[in-house]
């Protein structure tokens, strides 16, 4: 006899609709080995539902809170090693592909004229600014740079003020705070 759909039926017997009953019950009434099968399960369910919670062991909140934290540090390791992966691997076929790119469009002389024009560009930007940059030092009178001198002395002295307060904030309400 093919007990098959019956043995599944009698694991989801909640789930059954009218008719699948009806067939697992007649199918009952003339197969004793599903109905051992059946007794067994709703046995081993009063069994369970009669045993009584297991305590965890002392201390056991404490040792899963540390590994926890342990755990943690190392899934953020992990993520941040997946990621600068990742992100290495998305920029080194990106360069793969531009260079492939160049090798299909253009010759090697294309790439030697276009070194010597970016390098003589850059030096002539550099000298642009270096004449801009002179020039504006020769118009603003003398006393512009001292004036500038003295607030951003005051202002660099004021942010460090700031910091070493916001430092010492931190540290007296940290000892205060997570003491206990």
């Amino acid at each position: 006899m093919n007990h098959q759909p019956y043995e599944n039926w009698i694991f989801a017997e909640s789930y059954l609709s009218g008719e699948q009953l009806r067939q697992l019950e007649t199918h009952l009434n003339e197969c004793s080995e599903c109905q051992r099968l059946r007794q067994g399960l709703k046995s081993t369910g009063a069994l369970l539902q009669a045993a009584p919670m297991a305590a965890p062991l002392t201390g056991f909140a404490q040792r899963w809170q540390a590994s926890l934290i342990e755990r943690r540090a190392i899934q953020q390791r992990r993520q941040s090693r997946m990621l600068f992966l990742a992100l290495a691997g998305a920029a080194l076929l990106i360069l793969l592909l531009l260079a492939l790119y160049f090798l299909a469009t253009s010759t090697p002389v294309d790439w030697v004229v276009a070194v010597f024009q970016s390098t003589f560009s850059l030096f002539s930007t550099w000298n642009m600014i270096q004449d801009f940059i002179l020039e504006l030092l020769n118009f603003i009178p003398p006393v512009v740079p001292i004036a500038f001198w003295v607030l951003l002395t005051i202002g660099l002295s004021a942010l460090t003020l700031v910091w070493i307060i916001s430092l010492w904030r931190i540290y007296a309400q940290g000892a205060t705070k997570y003491e206990s």
